[in-house]
């Protein structure tokens, strides 16, 4: 998923990814890998 723009905000974009995750039944680690997302951040999210 690319990065956050003008029109999506960044409680979109993260929370977006958050169901992902949740549908995907991955760690959060392996998640984030596949999606090239950083973890720290996403772990805050």
């Amino acid at each position: 998923m690319t990065p956050p723009d003008k029109s999506t905000t960044k409680a979109d974009f993260w929370g977006q990814h958050i169901l992902q995750w949740r549908a995907a039944q991955q760690t959060q680690v392996s998640y984030c890998r596949e999606h090239n997302l950083n973890f720290h951040q996403f772990n805050y999210w």
